[in-house]
C-alpha cells in the first residue's frame, strides 16, 4: 500500500511517497527554492539592476571576443616561420626559433620516407654529401668541422631552414662565414624524395667534415 504523507515548505504544501521521501524532498526542495529566487528577482529588480546585469553580460561578450582574436593572432604568430632566419646558430637568444619550427614542421623525414629508416638514411648522406661536394665548388673549407643540426623541409623536399651548433671538440670558424656557406647552400639544394610529403617535415642530427658515406650522423 502507497502511503503519502503530507510535506511543507514555507507556504507551500504537497504529499510525498514515503518510499521516495528520501529521494525527492532534496530534489523538490531546490526546485522550488530556485523558482522563489526567480519571482522575487522579476518581482523586486529595478531598472538600474536590469541596466547592470546587461552591461555585465555585454562586457563578458566583448572580452570574450577580444580574447578570441588575441588567441588567433598568438596562434598565427607562434606558427608563422616567415620571419625566422633560414640559417640561424642555436642558443639562447633563437630557443624560440627553434620552438616554433619544432611545432611547425612536427612530422619527421622517417615519415616522408614512407616510414623507412633505411631510405631516411640515405636522404641524410644524400644531402651531408652535397653540402661538401657544394663547399669544394664554392672553395669553402668545411674540414674538421663538427655540428649539431636541425634541417627543416617543405613538403617538396626544398630546404626553409637550418639551424646548427658547433660541437665541443669541432675546428673554430667564424659564424657568419658558416651561416653564409649554409644560406647560399639552400638556395640551390633540393632534397630527392620519390614523391612529396604530406607535410612540411625536419630532421634533427649531428654530422662532421670530412664526411663518410659509412656514417650516418657523425661522431
Amino acid at each position: 500500500m502507497i502511503h503519502l504523507q503530507r510535506q511543507k515548505i514555507g507556504n507551500y504544501s504537497f504529499f510525498v511517497n514515503n518510499s521516495l521521501k528520501t529521494l525527492c524532498f532534496p530534489i523538490v526542495f531546490c526546485f522550488l527554492t530556485l523558482l522563489r529566487n526567480i519571482i522575487l528577482f522579476i518581482k523586486f529588480s529595478t531598472t538600474i539592476m536590469r541596466f547592470a546585469a546587461i552591461f555585465f553580460l555585454t562586457f563578458c561578450t566583448l572580452n570574450v571576443s577580444f580574447l578570441s582574436k588575441i588567441q588567433a593572432s598568438t596562434t598565427q604568430s607562434w606558427t608563422d616561420s616567415t620571419r625566422i632566419p633560414r640559417v640561424f646558430l642555436l642558443g639562447d637568444d633563437t630557443d624560440s626559433y627553434s620552438e616554433r619550427l619544432s611545432y611547425e614542421y612536427s612530422y619527421l623525414l622517417v615519415f616522408a620516407c614512407n616510414n623507412s629508416v633505411e631510405e631516411a638514411s640515405a636522404k641524410w648522406v644524400d644531402m651531408m654529401n652535397a653540402i661538401e661536394e657544394y663547399s669544394n665548388q664554392v672553395n669553402f673549407n668545411l674540414k674538421g668541422l663538427k655540428l649539431w643540426i636541425n634541417i627543416y623541409w617543405d613538403k617538396d623536399g626544398t630546404i626553409k631552414h637550418i639551424a646548427y651548433h658547433l660541437r665541443p671538440e669541432s675546428r673554430n670558424i667564424e659564424v657568419k662565414q658558416l651561416t653564409s656557406f649554409l644560406t647560399n647552400f639552400c638556395g640551390q639544394y633540393k632534397l630527392p624524395l620519390t614523391a612529396s610529403a604530406k607535410k612540411k617535415f625536419s630532421h634533427s642530427g649531428s654530422t662532421y667534415f670530412p664526411f663518410f658515406k659509412g656514417n650516418v650522423g657523425g661522431n
